[in-house]
């Protein structure tokens, strides 16, 4: 194999410059440079046997040696040559072949696909403003109820103290008869008045209430008939009343009666009658609104319970004969 052929081997064995795939046999550095030292001594060997002619003093040198130069520069330029061509080829196999031996994946210059995340349109903020009603506070109907229901019952049953206790401290009172207007008391002469009604027994029955106005406060209307000691003698029946119980958070703050039907006087007119013909001057002491102060209001009201009894004898001992006085 001369040098021409071997480096026309070394060039296809070039895969960077051939682009082709490596031979089964690939020159190696090492032999190639063996195979060009091996070439190079043989032309030394060679050009020693043919020894030229003594040079002339100052004249050419004999072609021989020329020739022999000639073949040392030409080695050394392919020995050169052929070192940069081993390096080369060596370089390009390790940058191909990984240690492993796996082929080096291809390279990708395509850019990453980004993916955007969907953009997202919030809302507009409500600019209307929203108006929260609130409704008014509510005094509960059923136990508004009670509480006046209890009210009776607790006079019914003479206890003042506990009738009274559910008025709040500024509460409101008033009265009206047949064919007169409204009149208001305070809040210690409402006390004297039910105190001469609890003192004779005075009684309202059947009572019974319902809602007016619900709300805080509500308003409550009660009805029933309302008996004195006197009229329950006579028999002639009690007086319907009407009365709104008006009741708020601090308890009853309004109370106002009225009577619908007939009043006490007309009711006890024979009583009142016999009291001027049997006990002259009394019933002025004992009657409605003669008394001074609490107690002495109760203390009447008794007494008029116990006037009322003796008419109830006097009417059973003459058999309702005398017509001064009619019998019931």
């Amino acid at each position: 194999m001369n040098d021409a052929q071997l480096l026309e081997r070394l060039h296809r064995a070039d895969a960077y410059a051939s682009g082709t795939t490596l031979p089964e046999v690939v020159w190696t550095a090492d032999l190639a440079l063996r195979e060009i030292e091996r070439r190079t001594t043989m032309s030394d060997q060679t050009t020693e046997t043919r020894r030229p002619a003594a040079e002339t003093p100052g004249g050419p040198l004999p072609p021989t040696t020329r020739l022999r130069d000639t073949d040392r520069n030409r080695r050394r330029w392919l020995v050169g040559l052929a070192a940069a061509a081993v390096v080369l080829v060596v370089g390009l196999l390790a940058a191909l072949l990984p240690s492993g031996g796996d082929p080096v994946p291809p390279v990708t210059t395509d850019a990453p696909t980004t993916t955007e995340a969907p953009t997202t349109t919030e809302a507009p903020a409500s600019t209307t403003s929203t108006t929260t009603t609130t409704e008014p506070p509510s005094i509960d109907p059923v136990e508004a109820e009670a509480l006046a229901l209890q009210f009776y019952a607790d006079l019914n049953g003479g206890d003042l103290d506990s009738a009274f206790g559910v008025f709040a401290e500024d509460a409101s009172f008033g009265f009206r008869f047949p064919g007169s207007t409204m009149e208001t008391y305070t809040r210690n002469r409402q006390y004297e008045i039910f105190a001469w009604n609890v003192g004779q027994g005075s009684e309202y029955e059947d009572p019974a209430c319902s809602v007016e106005t619900p709300g805080d406060p509500i308003v409550l209307l009660c009805v029933a008939t309302l008996y004195d000691a006197p009229g329950r003698v006579a028999d002639i029946g009690g007086v319907p009343i009407e009365a709104r119980v008006t009741i708020g958070e601090a308890g009853v703050i309004g109370y106002l009666e009225t009577y619908t039907g007939q009043d006490f006087n007309t009711a006890s007119a024979r009583f009142d009658m016999w009291m001027d013909e049997a006990h002259p001057g009394v019933l002025g002491e004992i009657d409605f609104l003669a008394w001074s102060g609490r107690d002495e209001a109760r203390t009447d009201g008794e007494e008029m319970a116990r006037y009322a009894a003796l008419w109830q004898t006097f009417l059973t001992e003459n058999g309702c004969g005398d017509p001064r006085f009619t019998c019931p």
